[in-house]
């Protein structure tokens, strides 16, 4: 009964062009214990809009000082307010340094540098996604962003870009070659939500090149009406934490299987 009253309000919410699904609380915990034997100093949130992941990488990492890099002006201005002693940096990441149109969604979750994809959007995420204003804002690349700071390390890398996850990555070309990146949080789309914007497997195909290995998925949503997945959060890990990794997936699988265990008798 409270699966079908669920199911019923989920529907409700989507006809007015939102979506509700329950939040992993394990991709901070994985985070968190991927870096438990590292001294984790630099975080750059990506996309960071109200400061949610940031509150959290503070929480979590105390220590670290926190890059937030947001190109909407009212929201960089807020996070500015959020974390007076970190880094705001108002621009977009990107696979360029220059200037370029942002296009605002109805809601601001959804603005991207790209536009969407209206032919292949889900009935429920067009009037979300509908974009209500185009501003130019600055771009820049993580290449960039490092090329003076010669022994920083980002020891976290969280991305949500609304599909411009493969642009930030493909300006962080010598950063993820020369492992200056130890962990990366993306958003993966498996539809294509956005014009011209790279899905999943281009994503881990692309950091895989790089020597960076998945390390899990996390917050997968499906479509309410059709059951198709249509995006999530992926943690990938660099070359020297993959041994860091497996044991993690390990004991991950012997918890389940004792619990699974236990069930049975």
């Amino acid at each position: 009964m409270k699966a079908k009253i669920l199911q019923w309000v989920r529907l409700q919410i989507q006809k007015w062009g939102y979506d509700v699904h329950p939040i992993d609380h394990s991709y901070y915990e994985e985070q968190s214990n991927l870096l438990a034997e590292e001294k984790v100093a630099h975080i750059f949130d990506v996309g960071a809009n109200v400061g949610r992941a940031a509150t959290c990488y503070r929480e979590l990492f105390p220590d670290a000082h926190l890059t937030c890099i947001e190109p909407i002006s009212e929201l960089a201005s807020g996070l500015r307010a959020l974390f007076p002693n970190h880094t705001v940096l108002q621009a977009a990441l990107s696979d360029n340094e220059g200037v370029a149109e942002f296009h605002i969604g109805a809601s601001k979750d959804v603005s991207s540098l790209l536009k969407p994809n209206h032919k292949s959007l889900p009935v429920s995420y067009r009037k979300v996604m509908h974009t209500t204003d185009v501003r130019n804002v600055e771009t820049v690349t993580l290449d960039a962003l490092l090329e003076d700071k010669v022994d920083l390390r980002i020891d976290l890398l969280k991305m949500d870009l609304q599909g411009g996850e493969m642009r930030a990555l493909q300006g962080a070309k010598r950063a993820l070659a020369s492992e200056r990146v130890s962990i990366i949080c993306t958003e993966a789309f498996l539809l294509p939500f956005y014009q011209d914007h790279a899905l999943f497997g281009e994503i881990s195909g692309y950091l895989h090149n790089h020597g960076y290995a998945l390390h899990g998925i996390y917050n997968p949503v499906f479509s309410g009406r059709t059951g198709r997945l249509q995006w999530m959060d992926a943690i990938f890990v660099c070359p020297r934490l993959r041994e860091r990794s497996r044991a993690i997936q390990e004991q991950r699988m012997l918890t389940k299987s004792i619990a699974a265990v236990e069930r049975r008798t």
